[in-house]
């Protein structure tokens, strides 16, 4: 029978024991080639069978540290020797019975009959099949000694009658414990043994028996050193390819069918934050958030699996109780999810999919950025969830939220204010972006409009001061909603920008609290949840408060101010490009395109794979080297080569494939392609860095000769990472003078996204 909707573990990825022993399988294993059912049982296995039990090991040992903290401290409530006995007894037998389920995964990884629950046996096994100095091997005899052998004695004593003996001394350092009649150890390094022994046990071997298996591509398995771990998963191994330029990139994730996705299509779609972690096995997708795991057979897409969450982020007897009321005395979200049910419905019956309209890009999106919190930050703040209920605050802390998923794509870590904190006025909260380490202080304001409200030309000003009021530890960004659905898409440049005019003209005389207001960043948004009738089309422009070089109009004087600008807003310009690129709700669980997510009418056509075509002139054989999409014939210009011989075919492209690579065109034949188009001398900059940044000090000194640099003698005595930049900066001087390539704008972002 199928499994329900349901919350599966109150524990998820930001658990380390959770990310380690499952869930960064869930992204390695599809890289090799292994059954499906031999897939369903190994995660079944790790999912259902260890964890839960090295889960309750875990939580023994907590209890017992806790219980002699107390009696260290001679606490009231310090625990008995036999509740301390009972803790211990828990914790060995729950890791011993962990780890011997844990020995049923390499029948299923390896595909040969093993011994069952026997390391012993194993290692044998291992030795017999691959040789004693296979890793597999080594590692499986690890088991027989140390810790986990030390467990497996004392489960099997204590069955057999034994009694354990445990003497709290004076300190968790001077704890010790053994069996009556013997010798007792020190106890402090068992209560660790999970982290420091059982689990690298797990990954090590695990790891170990997958160099026996053949994989999809050319990929690396690279070790993450602990303290570049994320927070929100601190998985320990990653799965990495090649670039182009030798350097070692995330290799992306690969599809129930095979197929890679490459990492930059679904950096596109789910942006710089913690990637969707969800696998689907035996019929259902597990999905798992930052502090909880759900599965289901019902979802088909990702959109599915957001419908449920957010009913279950506000408790779906909230729900249920406000759609009983009125629709005129009813909570707004739930008259949002009538009409997106309503609307999306009348679509599934005429055989279509509902188009993404500023209402359900509205509804759709809370769900998601109520995921992303959860997700990356661990739990929804409950003050955030309160909020979203109360109707008077539902829809500031709706954008609240929106502001807060649009910095958790844009790569940013999220520190949550003290909402308990009443002395002063506080900012939502701090936004750290990761890459540069720049922290910004970020409020969210909203414009209310009643639906009784006479329509009249929307002022900011006042959200403006209302937010430089907020007290702020570091350099302020200001999201503001203008939420004005009279303005038609075509118009909203125009409403954005004379919006920002008068805030401009407020920079000399604004006073907060008497005093000149401080600088800030702001974004001006127009994205009003309307109706499902209105296009979904956002639109977002930049502007500097009190900062000259950060504007939505004009150009820099030099390539060189640009650059030192970019350095110093950095953070900034980072959050503009992904409201360029990460706009989207993804659609499906594993980034693959919602196009090619359906069931295939072809084989796809993707590069390294061998085909045979049928042309008129007979049938062409080979390997795909190239391929471009030519859009207006809705053809793909194909080279095959076969023993190097290079054959050039076109292949009509159908429908699904077209909307395919509207989706993703740089991803459409399985593989990250550079970008072919140029639209700024930053991009130009870029482009030279990074494919000259790892030459010699002495190969870019010959290069600079080459275009007559006269200052040679100075530039020796820079760094090879600050002369490639030189280079760099040159290069695209050069190429503005030659070919007019432009200046480079201070608009951080275009009006509309």
């Amino acid at each position: 029978m199928s499994l329900v909707t349901r919350k599966l573990s109150d524990h998820g990825t930001d658990d380390p024991l959770v990310a380690r022993v499952v869930f960064q399988w869930l992204e390695i294993l599809p890289w090799f080639v292994l059954s499906e059912a031999r897939q369903n049982s190994f995660h079944e296995t790790l999912l259902l069978k260890v964890m839960p039990r090295l889960i309750c090991a875990r939580d023994a040992t907590d209890k017992l540290k806790a219980g002699l903290q107390d009696i260290h401290e001679n606490s009231p409530t310090a625990p008995k020797p036999d509740a301390l006995q009972q803790l211990a007894t828990t914790f060995i037998v729950e890791a011993q019975q962990g780890l011997e389920e844990f020995a049923a995964v390499f029948g299923f990884l390896l595909g040969r009959k093993a011994p069952d629950r026997n390391y012993a046996a194993l290692a044998k096994w291992a030795e017999k099949w691959f040789g004693a100095e296979d890793r597999l091997c080594i590692r499986l005899k690890f088991a027989n000694a140390n810790v986990i052998k030390r467990l497996a004695d004392l489960r099997a004593r204590l069955a057999r009658g034994g009694k354990l003996n445990i003497t709290p001394g004076g300190t968790l350092a001077e704890a010790t414990w053994g069996l009556a009649g013997e010798p007792a150890v020190s106890l402090a390094p068992y209560l660790e043994s999970l982290t420091t022994q059982v689990v690298p046990f797990i990954e090590e071997t695990i790891t170990a028996a997958l160099h026996h298996l053949p994989i999809h591509g050319p990929i690396t398995l690279q070790e993450i050193p602990e303290v570049e771990r994320a927070k929100v998963a601190p998985v320990r191994f990653r799965v990495m390819t090649q670039a182009n330029d030798g350097e070692l990139v995330p290799a992306g994730k690969v599809t129930k069918d095979g197929n890679v996705v490459p990492e930059l299509q679904r950096m596109l779609q789910q942006g710089r934050g913690k990637p969707i972690i969800a696998s689907r096995f035996k019929g259902e997708w597990f999905v798992a958030t930052g502090s909880k795991m759900y599965h289901s057979a019902r979802w088909q897409n990702f959109h599915d699996f957001l419908g449920f969450y957010i009913k279950e982020v506000l408790h779906g007897e909230w729900a249920n109780l406000e759609l009983k009321k009125p629709r005129e005395e009813r909570h707004p979200l739930m008259v949002w999810y009538e009409d997106v049910t309503r609307f999306s419905n009348a679509h599934l019956e005429q055989g279509t999919h509902a188009p993404m309209t500023s209402l359900v890009a509205a509804y759709l999106g809370l769900a998601y950025n109520l995921y992303l919190i959860s997700h990356n930050n661990g739990k929804v703040h409950e003050a955030l969830v309160r909020r979203l209920k109360q109707k008077d605050q539902f829809l500031g802390a709706y954008h609240e939220a929106a502001v807060t998923g649009l910095m958790i794509r844009a790569g940013f870590d999220i520190e949550l204010e003290d909402e308990s904190d009443i002395t002063s006025s506080h900012c939502e909260f701090t936004a750290t972006h990761r890459e540069s380490g720049q922290r910004l202080s970020v409020e969210a304001k909203m414009r209310q409009v009643k639906p009784s409200d006479q329509p009249k030309p929307p002022q900011i000003r006042w959200l403006l001061g209302a937010a430089l009021k907020k007290k702020a530890n570091h350099p302020r960004l200001v999201f503001i909603e203008v939420n004005d659905e009279t303005t038609p898409p075509d118009a909203q440049k125009k409403l954005l920008l004379d919006l920002l005019a008068t805030v401009r003209g407020k920079e000399a005389n604004l006073l907060i609290d008497g005093q000149p207001a401080p600088s800030a960043y702001l974004v001006v948004i127009n994205n009003p949840p309307a109706t499902v009738d209105r296009p979904y089309a956002p639109a977002y422009m930049f502007e500097g408060f009190k900062i000259p070089d950060y504007r939505v109009e004009g150009t820099y004087l030099s390539l060189r101010e640009a650059l030192a600008a970019r350095a110093k807003h950095r953070a900034m310009f980072a959050l503009h490009q992904s409201l360029r690129d990460f706009i989207q709700i993804p659609a499906t669980f594993d980034g693959e395109t919602l196009a090619f997510s359906m069931p295939l009418s072809r084989g796809r056509l993707l590069l390294g794979r061998r085909y045979c075509i049928e042309t008129p002139d007979g049938e062409v054989r080979g390997e795909l080297v190239h391929a471009q999409v030519l859009v207006n014939d809705k053809t793909a210009w194909c080279c095959l080569r076969e023993k190097d011989h290079d054959q050039m075919v076109f292949v009509p492209l159908t429908d699904q494939e077209l909307k395919a690579y509207h989706e993703s065109p740089r991803t459409f034949f399985g593989r990250e392609e550079p970008k072919t188009k140029i639209d700024s001398p930053l991009e130009f900059y870029d482009s030279i860095l990074k494919r000259y940044r790892h030459n010699s000090k002495d190969a870019l000194l010959g290069l600079l000769g080459q275009m007559g640099s006269q200052d040679l003698e100075e530039l020796k005595a820079l760094s090879q990472e600050h002369l490639a930049e030189v280079f760099a900066e040159r290069t695209t001087e050069a190429i503005i003078a030659q070919t007019g390539l432009g200046k480079v704008d201070k608009g951080a972002a275009p009006p509309q996204v």
